[in-house]
């Protein structure tokens, strides 16, 4: 056997081509995986991250804002209790029965001495004290008349010239037509260090429906703010209040700058919402990234800010984008391992089949490949045993034909010499089979024309007929498919039928609830109205409660005294009554409203009720459409059903056809072959013994040329076996 040779990267093969070293296919395919999975891994990655990213946000913002739900209702129930006081303040009578011996800081009424003592000031003064002390929000409660007295639930003394016309709260409470107004935030000198407060003011009538003047409520927002920096949003978040003009009333995070505006801040991040009204957006604050969210409180023309750290928001992106890394290279690493071990399988199989093909190119016959699964592999190697088996067997063969070719060609040489004797009696015998060959041969080119024209007829015939089976063989595909779907269109339409009959009847049911609902409804609104009666009953029994309270305390008055604990019963009945007559008109609003809806649900019941008519007689056409479409359906199944028997039996009788006109074919081929070989074999011999008349005297020069060649032969069939007995077998 040959030695195996190694060509470098660039040598030349025996032919003189030049063979570069190429990359092994175990790189290759390792390759191929590593370059697929990593593929398949990042975009993995950057779809569900990006979906991910998307639903972080997305349900940040839902929280964000409901957090601002909660702080909204609960500034609007602050801001509304203040309302509700300045409210019920105006429209007591002790306020609207004010006059001008309210004490006046202005000077103006030089012909009235003021004081303090006055029985009306001294009544309104205990009023606001009392509402003062029920609710620890309340800084002051306060009153200007239109005659410039003042009067407050402080006792503190005003510097003289003070007049509450002149007062921004009082000027816009009296242009707001009865409306509580509301002050932007001002920081109160009532006390040490101040605090932020904001006015609430209405304008007062007296019983005669006349302008009176003004009442104000200042509300402490210390514990409002203290309540909104307490807001946590996630684990970094929190929250921030402001006006609309940009001073910040709570900041947990920057205390320094609270009630200062967004302006006098050094803080970039403030300016720019500054500039926001409504909307969110990603800032850097404090060497970091937030997502900050405005909303609007138009009520009180504030607004409030919600923080939170990006990293926040994103953290369940980044947990879930660092797992999915991680079993990405999990993946990887597991598909890379089992790559690798079947690369070397593959290698270890290329080695083997590189080796055998080593030993059959040296002439080795001997190797077989080990063949352990019957698999694609293993039948390309019981092929490859098989082709070198087949080798194997052609050199034995021809090992053993080249020892007979040299005994036949002794043999040949022998012979020759006897040829020559019988020359002469064939160069006589020739002139006869000649003339004998020259008949059968026009006879033979005849009858060989005549073969072709039947065969070319049959081959024609052959492929209408093949051509006609292939359209009966689809049309009796598209037939069937066509009688299976409509069974199946019946089978369909039956359901749909019942279904629509079920449908039918549920309707019907719905109608009838309709209708039951809004009888129900009807009967609802009936004894809402009476609650409404009741609630105004509630209210006239509230406002008599209270005159009689204040006439009790009148009567306990002028008792003195003996009259004051009948004073404080009658103070208690009068505060009872005004609560009563508060909750009433609640009541009241509340029924009104739960009238309304009750409304509404009536005339939506009714088009409900309208509604299910209209469904219900639909759904009647439709089922009468469907029976019909049905009986139909059931007649186009049984004629595809006969459609299908004929074109079985017209299959059935194309294929007799087919098998004998195919028969026919090929006895019209094996005739024509046949013609076709006598007619070569004719020619032949009609050249051979036109040959063999015209060169008998030139037989002998060739059977010497013969002899020569055989002796060329016998050499040739020596160098052959030499040749053979190279190979291993």
């Amino acid at each position: 056997m040959k030695e195996k040779v190694t060509l470098p990267a660039t040598q030349k093969t025996k032919d003189g081509a030049i063979r570069k070293k190429s990359t092994s296919i175990t790189v290759r395919l390792l390759r191929a995986i590593t370059i697929t999975i990593i593929s398949i891994v990042a975009v993995i990655c950057a779809v569900v991250g990006f979906q991910l990213y998307k639903k972080n946000i997305a349900q940040f913002d839902e929280f964000t804002a409901q957090q601002f739900s909660n702080i909204e209702r609960s500034i609007n129930l602050f801001i509304q209790n203040g309302k509700n006081t300045v409210t019920m303040l105006a429209e007591n009578p002790t306020v609207k029965n004010a006059d001008e011996t309210l004490y006046n800081y202005t000077g103006e009424r030089k012909d009235i001495v003021y004081t303090h003592n006055g029985k009306t000031e001294q009544d309104i003064t205990a009023l606001f004290v009392r509402m003062d002390k029920n609710y620890e929000e309340f800084k002051e409660i306060y009153m200007g008349t239109r005659w410039g007295g003042f009067v407050s639930s402080l006792s503190e003394e005003d510097e003289q010239g003070f007049d509450p016309r002149t007062r921004p709260w009082y000027k816009a409470a009296a242009a707001a037509n009865g409306e509580v107004i509301i002050t932007p935030v001002y920081i109160s000198t009532i006390s040490t260090g101040g605090s932020p407060v904001v006015a609430l003011a209405q304008a007062i009538k007296d019983p005669e429906g006349a302008f009176l003047g003004c009442i104000g409520l200042d509300l402490n927002l210390t514990d409002l703010a203290s309540r909104v920096s307490s807001i946590r949003i996630g684990k970094t978040g929190y929250c921030m209040l402001m006006q609309n003009d940009g001073l910040i009333l709570a900041d947990p995070k920057h205390t320094d700058y609270n009630l200062k505006t967004l302006k006098e801040t050094d803080i970039p991040a403030f300016n720019e919402i500054d500039k926001m009204k409504e909307g969110s957006a990603f800032i850097m604050l404090d060497g970091k990234t937030w997502k900050v969210s405005v909303f609007s409180l138009p009520e009180v023309n504030w607004k409030v800010a919600l923080f939170i750290e990006q990293n926040e928001i994103l953290s369940l992106f980044y947990t879930l984008l660092k797992n999915m890394i991680l079993i990405g290279l999990f993946m990887f690493v597991l598909y890379f391992t089992l790559a690798f071990i079947f690369a070397g399988a593959l290698k270890r199989y290329f080695k083997r089949l590189e080796i055998v093909f080593g030993k059959i190119a040296s002439g080795d016959l001997t190797d077989r490949l080990a063949v352990k699964k019957n698999n694609e592999v293993g039948r390309i190697m019981m092929n490859l045993n098989t082709a070198i088996e087949n080798n194997h067997t052609m050199i034995c063969l021809l090992k053993d034909e080249a020892d007979k070719m040299n005994s036949i060609g002794s043999q040949l040489s022998s012979s020759m010499e006897e040829t020559a004797a019988a020359i002469k009696q064939i160069g006589e015998n020739v002139k006869g089979v000649k003339e004998k060959a020259m008949s059968q041969a026009a006879g033979v080119t005849e009858t060989v024309a005549t073969v072709e024209q039947i065969n070319g007829r049959l081959s024609r015939l052959v492929s209408s007929i093949e051509m006609q089976t292939e359209s009966i063989n689809e049309s009796s595909v598209v037939i069937t498919r066509m009688a299976e779907n409509t069974v199946k269109i019946a089978k369909t339409l039956d359901q749909n039928n019942e279904l629509i009959k079920t449908v039918y009847g549920q309707t019907k049911v719905g109608k009838d609830g309709a209708r039951t609902a809004n009888e129900i409804v009807k009967q609802i609104a009936e004894k809402s109205a009476s609650l409404l009666e009741a609630s105004q009953i509630i209210q006239n029994i509230a406002s008599q409660t209270n005159l009689l309270a204040m006439n009790a305390a009148i009567e306990a008055a002028h008792a003195g005294e003996s009259g004051k604990g009948f004073a404080v019963v009658a103070d208690e009945i009068r505060k009872l009554a005004e609560g009563s007559n508060l909750q009433g008109k609640q009541i009241a609003a509340v029924i009104k409203e739960t009238t309304e809806i009750i409304h509404n649900i009536t005339e939506a019941g009714s088009r409900a009720e309208k509604t299910f008519i209209d469904v219900y007689n639909l759904v009647s056409q439709i089922s009468e459409k469907e029976d019909s479409i049905l009986e139909v359906m059931r007649e186009q199944e049984e004629n595809g059903k006969h459609v299908l028997d004929a074109i079985k039996r017209i299959n059935d009788v194309t294929s007799e056809i087919d098998s004998a006109s195919a028969e026919m074919l090929e006895g019209g081929n094996q005739i024509g072959q046949e013609m076709q070989k006598l007619a070569e074999i004719t020619l032949e011999t009609t050249d051979s013994m036109n040959e063999i008349a015209s060169g008998a005297d030139q037989i002998t020069i060739a059977v010497k040329e013969v002899s020569d060649i055989t002796q060329k032969n016998k050499a040739s069939i020596e160098n052959l076996s030499n040749e053979v007995s190279k190979f291993k077998v």
